[in-house]
């Protein structure tokens, strides 16, 4: 009892909370107020941008297949995950970091735009900005230190809010109860089909060191950042 008491008054507990509410909060204001350039249209938002019931149906799905390839190739499949990892917060941190190198580029008169093949016309300021979430990544990679991880995983975070559009109570309810059954099928129930957790043997396997515990590191940022840890005993 003293331990949860201590646990409520505890600083990082609202710092956590903060980071959580702030991603939201920021994520939704991005996915109102799209930059030009990463609009495809005269929208704001592409209409395939919307989650349809079929998508909701399949992530569970896709996310089962995922876990038990990496229950049965972890060394190998890691590698992978890295992959996508490293091009998603690629992605991410470029659209983040993008309205700030725009002001600064405007703001000393030096944004220029530049016609890249396969691109188009690219401003400077994108290309500093991609620039920057190379380095980031590329830091994320030779120095597996926690906080490069919470940074892209936040920035991951405030893109997918972005760009992955819910459009109806209808399919949150069915994506939140299709994960929460996905929870806990893998972590409870797997073991009478494949004698162990999956979840759990996953977790142990990603962990010990190298670019498994890099992986680690940044998914548990990235639940962070959404503020869906809770405290266990």
């Amino acid at each position: 009892m003293a331990y949860q008491w201590m646990f409520l008054v505890d600083p990082g507990t609202f710092f956590l909370l903060c980071v959580a509410c702030c991603t939201i909060f920021y994520g939704s204001y991005r996915s109102v107020h799209l930059p030009a350039f990463f609009r495809a249209g005269p929208n704001q938002a592409p209409e395939s941008s919307s989650m349809k019931l079929w998508t909701a149906i399949l992530l569970p799905v896709f996310g089962s297949v995922f876990l038990v390839v990496l229950f049965f190739f972890s060394s190998i499949v890691i590698w992978i995950l890295m992959a996508i990892i490293s091009l998603s917060c690629l992605t991410s941190v470029t659209y983040v970091v993008y309205p700030l190198s725009e002001k600064l580029f405007a703001h000393y008169q030096a944004e220029r735009t530049y016609n890249i093949r396969w691109v188009g016309d690219t401003p400077r300021s994108a290309i500093a900005s991609f620039v920057f979430a190379v380095l980031l990544v590329v830091l994320w990679w030779c120095w597996p230190y926690y906080l490069v991880g919470d940074l892209l995983a936040i920035a991951l975070a405030i893109a997918a809010l972005t760009f992955v559009r819910i459009p109806n109570l209808k399919i949150a309810t069915i994506v939140l109860t299709l994960f929460f059954i996905y929870d806990i099928f893998w972590v409870f129930l797997s073991g009478l089909i494949f004698k162990k957790s999956v979840m759990e043997e996953v977790a142990n396997s990603v962990a010990p060191s190298g670019p498994s515990r890099r992986v680690l590191a940044f998914l548990l940022g990235f639940m962070k950042s959404h503020g869906v840890l809770t405290p266990q005993e």
